[in-house]
């Protein structure tokens, strides 16, 4: 039993250690892990609705429109390269990012107030107009600890517009320095 338990600890130490949820077209990477500096040449953003009644269209009175929330996001991830001091900010390295951004808002039954979104990203590091690497992530929302705390804070779990800001600035945090963030490309 022991020989069965060891080997399936092995096992999993091996697939998990040797697996990269990154997709590198360039072998070996020329991306150093932290090191290596990145220009922003484009976000897109699909914007979706969810569960509202008022109106089917994707843009609502004082929420971002897609145009809008890319702009923000660019921003905000840009701002979050600078503080990992991986920014390339006069793009003499020559590695550009480009980021599409689905983004559900999740508004409360016949409701123009918004719950957590709901999210998911891709991005595609070029050089010279090729891949380097890409990475997509799977659909990811705000739940456990950081929506009970959202909850606590203000009463419900309903936001207004300005509230968005606090989830478009954490989701551009996490595409930089979280699970298939940004800051771990390389090696």
């Amino acid at each position: 039993m022991k020989k069965i338990l060891l080997l399936t600890a092995a096992m999993t130490c091996f697939f998990s250690c040797s697996s990269s949820p990154y997709n590198y077209t360039v072998d070996p990477t020329p991306i150093v892990k932290g090191k290596t500096k990145y220009s922003v040449k484009n976000v897109t953003v699909k914007l979706k609705t969810f569960g509202i009644k008022i109106t089917k269209d994707s843009e609502v009175k004082g929420y971002l429109s897609e145009a809008d929330m890319a702009k923000v996001f660019k921003e905000k991830i840009t701002d979050n390269l600078k503080k990992k001091n991986i920014l390339d900010s006069d793009q003499s390295n020559g590695y550009t990012l480009s980021i599409d951004i689905d983004y559900k808002r999740n508004f409360a039954v016949n409701s123009n107030k918004t719950l957590h979104p709901d999210f998911s990203f891709a991005y595609s590091v070029q050089r010279d107009g090729k891949s380097v690497v890409s990475y997509a992530s799977g659909a990811r929302t705000f739940s456990g600890f950081a929506l009970y705390a959202e909850i606590l804070s203000t009463g419900s779990s309903d936001i207004n517009p300005e509230k968005e800001m606090e989830y478009i600035e954490r989701i551009s945090g996490f595409i930089v320095n979280g699970y298939g963030g940004i800051t771990e490309i390389g090696k």
